[in-house]
C-alpha cells in the first residue's frame, strides 16, 4: 500500500465545513473525484492548528501500481477541482510507505492531534538513512509504547505513530525526506509526554531518541499538527448522500459523530 500526502493553502475565509457554501460543494466534489479513482482506499485531512487555511490530505491506495497511477494520469484533474478554493496552485505531492493506520486517526479523541514532521537531509550513506529510521525514530516509538504499557502518566496522551522516507515518483526508490507523524490525545498530553517522559537512566527520551534525527536535518524542515476527519471506502456513499462536507469519523458508530 502507497500512502500520498498533499498539503493544500485555502483562500482566506474558504469554508469547507458548510455543505450550502460553493466551497462546500466544489470540496465534496473534489473528494468524491478522488474516492472514484482506481484503487482508492481511503482518505483523511485536516486544517494546520498553526495555520488554518493550510490543509494536509493524506490519500492511501490499494497498491503502489495504483498510486502511481493516479499520479501520472489523474492527479492534475484533481488538482483542477481545487482551483476555486486554493490561493496558490497545488505543489507537488509526496509518495510514501506510510503505515498511516498506525496514526490512529479514527481512534484519536476529541481534541486529539497528529504532529507532523517533514524532515530533508542534505544527503545520506545506506548506514545513516538506516541509523536515522531505525535506531532513532522508531526507538523513539518504541520507548513511547513501551512507558505507555508501563502506567507511566508522562506518555499517558500517545497514541500512536508512523515514519517513512518519501519515495521518488519516477522510481520509487526513497530520498531523503523522511516524514514522521505521531499521535497524541491532546496538545498538553504531547508538552508532558516530550519535557517529562524520561528513561530509567533519567535521560529525556526525546532528547535522547528523537532529537538526533532532528538535529541532523538541513535547515527549513516543517512541523505542524492536524486534528484528522476521515472517509473510508465503506463509508463514501453515505457520506456522499450526506448534508456533510466535513466527516467527524467515530469507531464506534461507524459513521457521523
Amino acid at each position: 500500500m502507497s500512502t500520498i500526502i498533499q498539503t493544500i493553502v485555502l483562500l482566506d475565509n474558504c469554508i469547507l465545513d458548510q455543505p450550502t457554501t460553493p466551497a462546500g460543494r466544489q470540496w465534496k466534489t473534489a473528494l468524491s473525484y478522488l474516492a472514484s479513482c482506481e484503487g482508492w482506499f481511503s482518505l483523511f485531512w485536516g486544517r494546520h492548528l498553526e495555520a488554518q487555511e493550510k490543509v494536509t490530505l493524506v490519500i492511501d491506495w490499494k497498491t503502489d501500481s495504483t498510486a502511481q497511477k493516479f499520479l501520472a494520469t489523474q492527479h492534475a484533474s484533481f488538482a483542477l477541482l481545487f482551483s476555486p478554493l486554493i490561493a496558490q496552485p497545488l505543489p507537488n505531492p509526496s509518495i510514501a510507505d506510510l503505515y498511516s493506520l498506525a496514526i490512529e486517526p479514527a481512534a484519536l479523541p476529541r481534541g486529539g492531534l497528529t504532529t507532523i514532521r517533514k524532515l530533508t537531509y542534505n544527503s545520506l550513506s545506506d548506514y545513516e538513512r538506516f541509523y536515522l529510521l531505525s535506531k532513532t525514530v522508531n526507538e523513539y516509538f518504541q520507548s513511547l509504547g513501551m512507558a505507555a504499557r508501563a502506567g507511566d502518566a508522562n506518555a499517558a496522551g500517545w497514541k500512536g505513530g508512523s515514519t517513512a522516507w518519501a519515495l521518488d515518483e519516477a522510481t520509487g526508490s526513497k530520498t531523503t525526506t523522511l516524514w514522521i507523524f505521531v499521535s497524541w490525545e491532546s496538545e498538553e498530553a504531547e508538552q508532558r509526554c516530550e519535557k517529562y517522559l524520561q528513561a530509567e537512566n533519567g535521560e529525556n527520551i526525546k532528547e535522547v531518541d528523537l532529537d538526533p534525527a532532528l538535529e541532523k536535518a538541513d535547515p527549513g524542515g516543517e512541523l505542524y499538527h492536524v486534528a484528522w476527519d476521515m472517509l473510508t471506502e465503506n463509508l463514501m456513499e453515505r457520506w456522499k448522500e450526506s448534508d456533510n462536507t466535513r466527516w467527524p469519523y467515530n469507531p464506534f458508530t461507524n459513521g457521523l459523530t
